[in-house]
């Protein structure tokens, strides 16, 4: 009967070949021959579909070296040759559409780290067995953390919720816990039965001996019942069965597979009866069918005991926990894998991800670059380059979020690095992308900040950076290209000096300059993909083709810094304790060199001599003339857009003395609120001698302030400096507004040291920058370029 069958077989198919014994085939083999008469062909002319693979368990040989275990695989039989091999690349496992994206390690990266471990590319090599032994290194999402209750956690993320609610048959056929050996599933099982609420029942089988050969009269008495009932053997149930109403089950034998009910059915018990278990299949193609299980016989002979053993149990166990080989008829949860994962090389799996940003490389032109994240808040590139730049552009918005598949992992060059990544994924017009409903679950910010005392870590690289919005200052390169410095203070009221080159500034996505100046203060800035770099012995912080500009972003950091600049938005002044005026007259020339004194003083005069402002020309830095509505440079001609700064200088004064100290241009911005060129009037002939009226309002009011001396200052000759000014909501002093007893108007050329410096605290700002310009003309001058 079994021969007229094969003889109208077109094809076999034969899951899981790998296990099996290589002379299964080559029996099979010698038999299809003989049915179908047919020496000539392989399998008499049958065709054998084989499925599996090498890379899980081998066929199992108790007490067998490793060399003998490969001998008996399908490769080193006669029939492998006739094979032809074909590779499979989709995970049907993982096509579940409604998998939960709570769970923090998904199936599709755990099925790629286990890819990666079967074909030995990762781990490292033992020291005593380098040729068939590796150390490997499980990632933390998959191990339980070191604590008492490890397992416990372990057992509340798969099954807690069917510890308070009523289990379906749903909820029981996506969940195990997959573990090696069966004393672990045993250990398993019986803690989360302990768990689960209901009546138990206990099945106990019925064990017997049968003699080997001659036995005396004696043998029985050798091996008690309490004996055999302490034995487990692999693949026989145990002796004491404990179940519970829907507790899920697993069949460990044929019993009928028309039915549905073969090895490995999963089921979930409905009834516990006296000589039968009533059970609804959960698993296969027979789900939701009601069937009944009885107790079967349980033969197991083996040459290292010198007799039978025969149970009578049914042919269940519990799978709350199971061994891996049993829970390949599982269907994982997840779908979608993630950047921790990707490698270069690896194929195209399903990954969700939210597109944060886009540019195009001002050298590199055909390339588009978008910096996407995923759910885990792990950030990587996108590239679409040539053909397929265009298509990405359309596609991918900024803000938004999509599922991409059919991708390549490649690994950037050194112009290509903006991420510490090792991979980017290369997406195109071969490539799936689909729109996907915004998500929670994947962050709308990514960023990677560093602090002040970590930049010289980062030397060409790119960092990204938050803080106050302080100045943006309009500056010049030497080849007369105009660029913008942007200073911005940390949480501790330290500047931070940015260069904003074109490739950011020019494109309103990037830097929104009406709306940087715009916001009310205090503005929190964030801004990416700095670029880190060093010239002449210093660094220098300088934008990027991937720079984007963030006012006041929603991330924790932006509520914390604005609280702290709020009342003071100079916190490094408001912080310091003030020094008293006398204290810094006392000191000599070389205690005062290349050092700022914080204090707190009153605004009694201002002094200046023909005007209270200058001119410069942006690219020579030379003092510009008014000819009838235009400036004039004696170098560069008419000026559409000077420099305009202020010159002047302020009496203070603190309870017990007087000085004259000049007021740098920052320092004067900070105190009147304004940039020079917005406070001179239309007839500003006529009111060059003459302060604008914001001058006399801050006069009398106390106010901290940082002083130093000037450069060109000598051991006879000290002159001080304002570079920074409080700019809190001030308070009237009772301070005497005496005069400054010893200590002159400061001269002209000093007044010129003080208005070419429109930066203030330039060495705290970025360390290539000098303070001040030096005494005479021409050194100023390639000083002002230095600045630039």
């Amino acid at each position: 009967m079994l021969a007229e069958l094969l003889k109208q077989t077109s094809i076999i198919i034969w899951d899981e070949a790998p296990m099996s014994d290589r002379r299964c085939f080559e029996c099979l083999d010698r038999s299809l021959k003989d049915i179908l008469d047919c020496e000539a062909k392989t399998f008499g002319g049958m065709s054998m579909l084989l499925g599996g693979d090498f890379r899980q368990t081998l066929p199992v040989s108790p007490k067998s070296t490793p060399s003998e275990i490969v001998s008996l695989t399908l490769p080193n039989s006669y029939l492998w040759p006739y094979f032809k091999l074909c590779k499979l690349s989709a995970n049907m496992r993982l096509k579940d559409s409604s998998m939960s994206s709570k769970i923090e390690l998904n199936a599709s990266d755990f099925a790629t780290w286990l890819v990666q471990v079967g074909d030995g590319r990762i781990g490292n090599m033992d020291t005593v067995d380098r040729i068939n032994t590796k150390w490997i290194e499980i990632p933390r999402s998959l191990l339980i953390p070191p604590s008492e209750n490890g397992l416990d956690s372990l057992i509340n993320f798969v099954y807690g919720d069917i510890f308070q609610t009523n289990v379906s048959t749903s909820m029981l056929s996506g969940r195990a816990i997959v573990c090696p050996k069966n004393e672990t599933i045993q250990h398993i099982n019986d803690i989360v039965m302990r768990k689960i609420p209901g009546v138990s029942k206990i099945y106990e089988s019925a064990d017997s001996i049968e003699f080997n050969g001659k036995q005396t009269t004696e043998f029985n008495t050798f091996y008690p019942l309490e004996y055999l009932n302490g034995l487990t053997f692999p693949s026989i149930p145990a002796h004491s069965l404990l179940l519970k109403i829907n507790t899920p089950i697993m069949l460990i034998r044929n019993i009928n597979q028309k039915e549905g009910l073969c090895n490995g059915t999963r089921l979930m018990v409905s009834q516990l009866l006296s000589n039968v278990i009533e059970a609804s299949i959960i698993t296969g193609t027979s789900i939701g069918k009601k069937v009944f299980l009885p107790r079967i016989r349980f033969i197991h002979k083996a040459p290292d005991i010198p007799f039978t053993f025969i149970r009578k149990q049914f042919p269940v166990k519990i799978c709350y926990g199971m061994t891996i080989n049993k829970s390949q008829v599982l269907t994982m949860s997840q779908t979608v894998t993630t950047v921790s994962n990707l490698h270069y090389g690896c194929p195209g799996t399903t990954i969700q991800l939210r597109i944060l940003r886009m540019w195009t490389p001002q050298v590199r032109t055909q390339e588009t670059w978008f910096l996407a994240v995923d759910r885990n808040g792990d950030a990587v590139q996108i590239l679409g380059q040539r053909k397929d730049q265009g298509y990405l552009q359309s596609v991918l918005i900024p803000s938004k979020c999509y599922t991409i598949e059919k991708y390549a992992c490649g690994i950037p060059d050194r112009y290509q690095k903006w991420l510490d990544n090792e991979v980017y994924i290369a997406a195109g017009m071969a490539s799936s992308i689909t729109s996907i409903q915004d998500t929670h679950t994947i962050p709308a910010c990514w960023f990677t900040f560093i602090t002040k005392k970590q930049i010289a870590d980062y030397v060409d690289r790119h960092a990204d950076f938050i803080g106050v919005f302080s100045k943006l200052i309009r500056c010049t390169k030497k080849n007369k290209e105009p660029y913008l410095l942007l200073i911005l203070k940390n949480e501790l009221g330290e500047d931070i000096a940015i260069s904003l080159w074109k490739e950011c500034t020019n494109i309103p996505s990037k830097f929104d300059v009406v709306g940087l100046e715009n916001t009310v203060a205090p503005v929190v800035v964030a801004i990416t993909s700095i670029k880190i770099s060093t010239y002449d012995g210093s660094l220098r912080l300088g934008t990027s083709s991937a720079s984007h500009l963030y006012i006041n972003p929603p991330i924790p950091e932006t509520p914390l810094l604005t609280d702290s600049f709020r009342t003071f938005s100079d916190s490094s002044i408001f912080f310091d304790i003030p020094t008293p005026l006398g204290d810094i007259l006392q000191r000599g020339h070389p205690e005062l060199l290349n050092k700022s004194f914080t204090t707190k003083a009153v605004i009694t005069a201002y002094v200046f001599s023909d005007c209270w402002y200058q001119v410069q020309c942006p690219n020579c830095k030379m003092s510009a003339f008014k000819q009838g509505k235009s400036w004039f440079c004696p170098s560069d001609g008419i000026i559409n857009a000077p420099t305009i700064m202020f010159k002047l200088s302020a009496t203070l004064t603190d309870e017990n003395n007087s000085i004259v100290a000049l007021l740098s241009d920052n320092a004067a911005q900070d105190l009147f609120g304004s940039t020079a060129d917005k406070l001179i009037p239309d007839d500003d002939i006529n009111c060059r001698g003459q302060l604008p009226a914001i001058a006399t309002t801050v006069q009398g009011i106390a106010k901290k302030m940082k002083l130093r001396i000037t450069n060109t200052s000598t051991d006879t000759n000290i002159r001080f400096m304002i570079t920074d000014i409080e700019k809190s909501n001030p308070q009237e002093t009772t301070y005497p507004t005496t005069p400054a007893p010893h200590h002159q108007s400061p001269s002209k050329d000093s007044e010129k040291d003080c208005s070419s410096v429109p930066q203030h605290s330039r060495a705290n700002v970025r360390r290539s920058l000098p303070f001040e310009s030096q005494d005479t003309s021409n050194t100023k001058r390639k000083s002002a370029r230095k600045i630039e």
